[in-house]
């Protein structure tokens, strides 16, 4: 009787989520073993048990299994996205220091400026920017004579 209604409940966990790995089946069982259960899995597993003391640490260990596994899931998908974000800011950063060098390069061989407002390249003798009517850096004027 134990063993079918064992593969019952493994048949409704399979749906609800992919079967946890053996590890964290053997972590809540040593959570139960060492005292150091999660007390509120602890009193679901008596009622998914129907009260049967016998079958409640049987369903504590499915449902502990459960809860690490998702938890392991999110802290990954957390730890992956915080990657992606650090790559992008990488990668901003660099595309700004790679348009701030063009852009001294052209203000000293040139006279342009970008305005800090817009971001658009103007000539620097203005003292207004052309697109959003700054008001500009004095620069100095370009040297090319």
């Amino acid at each position: 009787m134990l063993k079918g209604l064992l593969n019952v409940t493994r048949e409704k966990i399979s749906e609800i989520t992919d079967e946890p790995d053996s590890e964290y089946y053997g972590r809540a069982e040593q959570e139960i073993n060492d005292g150091t259960f999660d007390k509120g899995l602890w009193a679901k597993a008596l009622v998914a048990a129907e009260g049967k003391e016998e079958l409640r640490k049987v369903e504590y260990i499915k449902f502990r299994a459960i809860h690490l596994q998702k938890n392991a899931e999110k802290l990954q998908k957390e730890q992956l996205q915080r990657e992606a974000e650090k790559l992008q800011a990488e990668k901003l950063q660099k595309e700004q220091q790679q348009r701030q060098q063009a852009a001294s390069l052209r203000t000293v061989q040139f006279g342009f400026v970008i305005c800090s407002n817009c971001a658009q390249e103007t000539k620097a003798y203005y003292a207004y920017c052309q697109y959003c009517l700054h008001t500009l850096p004095k620069t100095p004027t370009s040297t090319n004579s």
